[in-house]
């Protein structure tokens, strides 16, 4: 199946998410208010939001998961996708408009960089999330997307997905020799598609799955008031 592209229309800010990601946790000042919310301002016209995913046939064994010639060893995937008969594989990217401004606003002024960079990290997020709305739209039941790194599934996996997804050629998004993606604002994931019996799932799912105990952005409740 050849590459199906999306450039998806994004929802409203989650500002609970922004906060998140830049680090606060509990009640939120007034300055820091109105720093994310100049963040949201400077943003405005740098988002480029792009999709790129394959739908194809998945095959569950104990220790790998087997896509149309994609084969990733992994017994923590395989335990999130067991039950599923088909799967999404996808790249997504904000574009490269808002690493400039990360990158220009943080010499000008650290906080609002710092800012900026947990507002993209919450807009990738958000662009994932469209792509789910979509395919549930259409009927389908989905456990969580599962991304390279979480759990036993290695960074390395970067390098066949993008080869998969043949993201360099018909995508904006670039995969450095160590492993950065760019836009840095980028993710790429399996998303399971569920047959008739087994549970679906939600993002925080995927928090669960991941061994990073002691991540600082693990999902948990945090006010953006």
């Amino acid at each position: 199946m050849e590459l199906t592209l999306m450039h998806p229309h994004l929802p409203d800010v989650n500002e609970r998410e922004v906060m998140r990601y830049a680090g606060v946790r509990g009640e939120c000042d007034r300055q820091t208010k109105l720093l994310m919310e100049k963040a949201v301002a400077c943003s405005q016209d740098a988002l480029s939001p792009e999709i790129g995913y394959r739908r194809v046939p998945l095959e569950v064994y104990a220790d790998r998961v087997c896509m149309e010639g994609l084969v990733l060893s992994s017994r923590s995937l395989a335990r999130h996708v067991a039950g599923c008969r088909e799967a999404v594989v996808f790249a997504a990217s904000l574009g490269m408009e808002l690493d400039h401004r990360i990158r220009r606003e943080s010499v000008r002024n650290k906080a609002l960089g710092l800012m900026l960079n947990a507002l993209g990290a919450e807009r990738i997020e958000a662009v994932c999330d469209q792509l789910e709305e979509a395919l549930r739209g259409k009927g389908d039941r989905l456990v969580s997307r599962f991304s390279p790194g979480y759990g036993d599934l290695p960074l390395e996996t970067q390098r066949d997905i993008f080869a998969f997804l043949q993201c360099e050629k018909y995508m904006h998004i670039h995969l450095t020799e160590s492993l950065m993606m760019i836009p840095s604002k980028s993710v790429t994931a399996i998303i399971g598609i569920l047959g008739e019996h087994g549970e679906t799932t939600t993002g925080a799912s995927a928090c669960r799955a991941c061994t990073l105990a002691d991540c600082a952005f693990r999902r948990e409740t945090v006010c953006a008031h």
